[in-house]
């Protein structure tokens, strides 16, 4: 019996150990991993889906604002009330306007979406414009990029005719996409926002982070923590607008951009971008300390359009002085009140290039 328990003990030796504790840290890194993605996706199945490396099945509600695409990410619910065949709110767009009217398109995104935004401001301005009436189309979808804008102009929008399309630049324009639509009908952020710029790692431990959902999350709160509060702005530990202050984004912007001046031109239209700021870059102590760092976006974004050879209609200057005056501009710090709608669509009906 003691020599028995003597070779079994014998038997146990370090590698032994090392394997099962390798062997256990793996298992709870495997159920960390999928509980992050059941927490993430919303459910086992869809957490079994992203294993697999596929997409979960649509199970969301029949009145979901929006349904996945595979090419766009997700579209505005066709079932919806008020849809039209394009693809947005409103009636039916003719392929041409009416003779003598001219026709301002305008892409953006939940700046720009919904009742009483500032597209509806500009077509009341508009329509006692002097010159000519303008008939405005607002085509903007909750939550799109620049690379959807440009995918859904040339997808839906190429048949329509306009004389000009309105940009409407947001700061965290700069993702391929910002979100997703989970298979139980949730809007999410989207992977490779949440995951953020690439590390400083060996290159193998950078992609297993961008497989792993634990890791990402991992990384993602512990770059949060680290550069909040920040020197450069609360922007930096923010996923969604991070990447206007970040070098890198700016020549993927630019050839969207591009791509969408030359789509435009096909159809013979122009194409013209209006900036929004955030409120936080209204700041004035912000401001006075570090301007060149809180509008690095505005800067950067005034050289590429003047490298498209593309209009530029900055808001910042007047939205700050009107912030100066006490009023209030914001929802949220980025999505705008009444009074903010009001002003953008007093700038922009007396300085669009129409």
């Amino acid at each position: 019996m003691g020599r028995t328990r003597e070779r079994g003990t014998r038997r146990r030796g370090p590698l032994w150990w090392a394997a099962y504790y390798a062997g256990a840290a793996l298992l709870a890194l495997g159920i960390g991993e999928f509980a992050a993605r059941w927490k993430i996706e919303g459910g086992f199945s869809a957490a079994c889906a992203s294993l697999a490396g596929r997409p979960g099945s649509w199970a969301g509600p029949a009145d979901a604002p929006l349904v996945p695409d595979e090419e766009l990410g997700y579209v505005l619910n066709p079932a919806q009330p008020g849809m039209n065949t394009l693809g947005f709110r409103g009636p039916e767009v003719s392929p041409k306007p009416e003779p003598g009217v001219a026709r301002l398109l305008v892409l953006g995104d939940s700046i720009a979406y919904g009742e009483g935004a500032f597209p509806d401001g500009l077509r009341e301005r508009l329509a006692r414009r002097e010159g000519g009436a303008v008939e405005v189309v607002n085509a903007a979808v909750p939550g799109y990029t620049i690379h959807q804008e440009r995918l859904y102009f040339e997808r839906r929008l190429g048949s329509v005719d306009a004389d000009l399309v309105l940009l409407q630049y947001c700061l965290n324009d700069h993702h391929r996409f910002l979100h997703r639509i989970a298979a139980d009908g949730r809007r999410l952020l989207a992977l490779e926002a949440r995951r953020g710029p690439p590390g400083n790692g060996p290159a193998w431990l950078e992609a297993l982070v961008r497989r792993s959902y634990l890791l990402t999350e991992v990384r993602r709160r512990w770059f949060r923590r680290r550069l909040a509060p920040s020197a450069h702005g609360p922007w930096e530990s923010r996923e969604d607008i991070a990447p206007a202050w970040r070098d890198e984004s700016w020549p993927a912007f630019a050839a969207e951009l591009a791509a969408l001046r030359d789509a435009v031109a096909a159809r013979k239209a122009r194409l013209a971008v209006a900036a929004f700021p955030i409120e936080e870059q209204l700041d004035a102590s912000r401001l006075a300390s570090d301007r060149e760092g809180t509008l690095k976006p505005q800067r950067e974004l005034a050289r590429v359009c003047a490298e498209a050879g593309l209009p530029l209609i900055d808001l910042f200057e007047d939205f700050r002085a009107a912030a100066g005056r006490g009023e209030r501009l914001f929802l949220d710090g980025m999505h705008l009140s009444e009074s903010g709608h009001a002003l953008a669509a007093d700038l922009l009906a007396a300085r669009l290039p129409l």
